[in-house]
């Protein structure tokens, strides 16, 4: 019992968030573990239970000894002992990760705030009980009526912008009076005007960086990336000359070959070499995501099928090598399920399909170049299945022609990381641009490094480390990157953030929200069908778990869930 009054102290006291805000900027943080305290919440709360299991378990058998079990159960204590072991039965079951997969989280929060019935049984529990349960619980309560007296704000005015692609939405405003934020906290946030749901709050990470406008405009572009818009408002492409090449959006096609059931679909013949790389790189989402930004920028989205008659061609060489697999296979036959298009890339009304390629080049035999005159083409992006077979070939060939190419590094793949990286790493580099499908959606949205040499450069580590290294590897390169350039840029940053005020610097905040619960969804629903401003409920802010992200140099950021937002603000 005496154990159990210690953690049930410990148990609310990890939850008072005022508190634990301003004691945030104390040097209370040396002595005391802000960032864990969570975990501390969860660990003394089962702890809690066990004891207090273990407790009622005794008496039970107590009684069950002495002959007097029913003459207990019906005191006070007793009666007060059970209600409370059962409140207390709902209250950590509701945590618990099982839980999750079978109950909404605002089910299992309801089912949490069973606690104040358990505090209210301990106070006809025994003397001792009732005291130390109204100090804990008390404190508690004051901590929880401050944040809703003095850390709540009605905000008459939030602007809500739907993010591209149905990733969510943002909610940016002005930070009212007495709303002092810091990077690496989070708040609560209720929207009274929702359908249902209206009346919870909910918590996310906070941004205090304003660039609104320029994260929707490079949101599948590199983070960190230095960028550089031409005079007529396109992006320019250099080469390693420093020749600009500007890239119109309208006079750019997306090249995409070879997207159909044979390869890219689960019971398509050439499906299990590729289905690993295809797992690793994400290149089916990637390159749907940067057809739909080449649709909306007014590029052309071009589909290039490999389609062969059941009658076999009549090519030279068709004993030989790869145009044998296909014949003796009978991979890609006209009018059947393996040459369709995969759900993924389903020609749109306005794209193209390109009609005659059976060779590995999409311009041999086909119609591509008489499409692409006809639309005045100047720039082709590239991406297609293989990377060393007709994303090489067509390349090339693009590339003679006199074609500005740009080759996707993550827009194809191989039968394996090393053909893969033999292609991307060397070969594309010879007739084409490289670039990642995000880069490539930055040059539709007219986004572009300054150089292709600091493009580069600048993303080594984004993509050639992610497509080659494992987390180990790519852990020992990032820590022991030698970039003079980047550390004086890093020190020149830390110096004018430390001459300024941070809560005068930025005077908007912002959150963003991701669909993936039936709250969530409800709001990008609801605000997708109509975008203006709204009010909404404000309580906060709050210290996280990613507040001690403050005191380390660099950081390895890995996306193991939701939580890893606060440190990335």
């Amino acid at each position: 019992a005496f154990a159990s009054y210690a953690m049930m102290g410990i148990t609310f006291i990890a939850k008072m968030h005022c508190t634990i805000n301003w004691l945030s900027s104390t040097q209370a943080v040396k002595l005391v573990p802000l960032e864990i305290l969570y975990k501390i919440h969860k660990k003394t709360g089962t702890l809690y239970f066990m004891l207090a299991l273990l407790h009622t378990v005794g008496h039970i058998v107590r009684w069950l000894i002495r002959q007097e079990t029913m003459k207990r159960i019906n005191s006070m204590a007793g009666i007060s002992g059970l209600i409370g072991i059962f409140a207390m039965i709902i209250v950590v079951v509701s945590m618990s990760p099982w839980m999750k997969a079978i109950a909404t989280f605002e089910r299992r929060l309801n089912a949490h705030y069973l606690c104040f019935v358990l505090a209210g049984a301990l106070c006809f529990h025994t003397g001792r009980c009732r005291c130390i349960t109204l100090i804990f619980v008390g404190i508690w309560i004051l901590d929880y009526f401050y944040g809703c007296l003095f850390k709540t704000y009605a905000l008459d005015i939030v602007k809500f912008t739907p993010l591209p692609f149905e990733a969510g939405v943002q909610i940016r405003w002005h930070n009212p009076e007495g709303f002092h934020v810091k990077s690496g906290e989070f708040v609560k946030i209720k929207l009274p005007w929702l359908s249902e749901g209206g009346d919870e709050w909910h918590a996310f990470s906070i941004y205090l960086h304003e660039a609104t406008d320029q994260g929707l405009r490079i949101v599948h572009s590199s983070h960190g990336m230095e960028v550089e818009e031409a005079d007529s408002g396109q992006a320019c492409v250099r080469d390693d000359a420093l020749v600009e090449k500007e890239v119109h959006s309208k006079k750019t096609a997306l090249i995409l070959i070879g997207f159909e059931n044979e390869f890219a679909s689960p019971g398509g013949k050439l499906h299990y070499g590729v289905k690993w790389e295809l797992s690793r790189t994400g290149m089916l989402k990637k390159t749907a995501m940067l057809a739909e930004v080449a649709r909306t920028t007014g590029a052309h989205v071009f589909y290039v099928p490999y389609i062969i008659n059941e009658k076999a061609s009549d090519h030279p060489n068709n004993n030989l090598g790869i145009f044998k697999d296909c014949r003796d296979n009978n991979l890609f036959i006209s009018n059947t399920w393996n040459a369709e298009f995969i759900n993924e890339h389903k020609p749109q009304t306005n794209d193209i399909v390109v009609e005659g390629k059976t060779d590995l080049d999409s311009f041999h035999g086909s119609n591509l170049h008489e499409l692409l005159q006809e639309k005045g083409i100047e720039t082709i992006i590239i991406g297609s299945f293989l990377t060393n077979c007709s994303v090489e070939s067509t390349m090339r060939t693009a590339y003679e022609i006199g074609y500005n190419v740009i080759t996707l590094t993550d827009g194809t793949v191989c039968n394996g990381r090393c053909q893969y990286l033999a292609s991307t790493e060397e070969t594309i580099k010879m007739c084409s641009t490289p670039m990642s499908c995000q880069q490539a959606s930055a040059v539709l949205l007219g986004n572009m490094p300054t150089t292709c040499n600091k493009f580069c450069s600048t993303t080594i580590i984004s993509t050639y480390s992610q497509s080659s290294l494992s987390l180990k590897e790519f852990t020992a390169v990032v820590l022991a990157r030698k970039n003079e350039e980047y550390k004086l840029s890093g020190s020149i940053l830390i110096r004018k953030e430390a001459q300024d005020d941070m809560h005068q610097r930025y005077q908007t905040t912002q959150v963003f929200i991701a669909p993936l619960g039936d709250w969530t969804k409800r709001v990008a629903k609801e605000i997708t069908k109509e975008n203006h401003l709204r009010s909404c409920w404000l309580r906060g802010p709050y210290t996280s778990p990613y507040s001690i992200a403050c005191n380390f140099h660099r950081m390895v950021l890995v996306a193991s869930g939701i939580g890893i937002t606060p440190a990335l603000g």
